[in-house]
């Protein structure tokens, strides 16, 4: 006999030779809570293949003048994170449960922009969805108003939208560094823990973002990095200008040459 199994009939015995039948029925409750049954575990999806996406060897580093939106390219990843999660369910007097188990996955990488040095990133989107917007708020409001006339945004205007949009940011940030791309940059400390001290790539004159476990749950299940575009500002090359004596026939520009 199973140990639970005696230990509920001793429960009722006892409760029959100290209390009758009534004795009985109450320490055969008692054991039924005490050892209640067990119900099988259930799991949540899981992903297979936690192999980070490969980057595309040979792409072409661009180079951005003013705004422009980039595609960019993975330049450094670890296996995506799996984080499993178990809590019990369905908890009663009669009963234990269930125990349900949810898997959870953040990724940890590293994509290449254009070439640096950049004045920053304006907007992030992931699968079409905005998750980063450092427009200026007046600009932002600018746009609301004339995309969407007919929206009454309340007696804050688009204030909540704007509140919004700086919540997002603050949780963009909290994962992402931007690197600018300049000539004096330092390694990455998320990539330098990877490969070692002195081992990773200053990436110098190369602007890119680490993302620092990006959780993927927000983009629908899957352990897949989502496809990312990014809104990039570089400052506009300097026109040169002509000797102050330029007859505008181009002569000495030539001779000064």
């Amino acid at each position: 006999m199973p140990f639970r199994a005696a230990l509920g009939l001793l429960f009722t015995i006892g409760g029959g030779l100290l209390g009758g039948p009534v004795g009985a029925l109450i320490g055969s409750l008692i054991a039924g809570v005490i050892f209640a049954p067990r119900l099988p575990g259930q799991e949540g999806p899981r992903a297979d293949d936690l192999t980070i996406t490969s980057s595309t060897a040979g792409k072409r580093i661009p180079y951005i003048a003013g705004r422009y939106i980039t595609d960019g390219n993975i330049i450094w990843g670890l296996d995506i994170e799996e984080v499993a999660t178990t809590r019990r369910v369905g908890r009663s007097l009669l009963s234990r449960g269930t125990r349900v188990t949810e898997y959870s996955y953040f990724a940890t990488f590293a994509v290449s922009l254009c070439e640096g040095p950049i004045d920053g990133l304006i907007r992030v989107w992931a699968y079409a969805k905005p998750v980063y917007d450092n427009r200026p708020a007046d600009e932002v409001e600018e746009n609301l108003l004339d995309a969407y006339p007919e929206i009454e945004f309340g007696p804050f205007g688009p204030t909540q939208v704007i509140s919004e949009i700086q919540t997002q940011n603050q949780e963009f940030e909290s994962v992402a560094t931007i690197y600018m791309g300049t000539d004096d940059q330092d390694p990455d400390p998320t990539i330098e823990a990877d490969v070692g001290a002195g081992n990773a790539p200053a990436f110098r004159g190369q602007a890119y973002v680490v993302f620092n476990r990006l959780p993927l749950d927000q983009f629908g299940f899957g352990a897949r990095i989502p496809q990312l575009r990014f809104e990039v500002c570089r400052p506009l090359p300097e026109v040169p200008t002509a000797p102050a004596d330029d007859d505008n026939t181009g002569v000495d520009v030539l001779e000064a040459a």
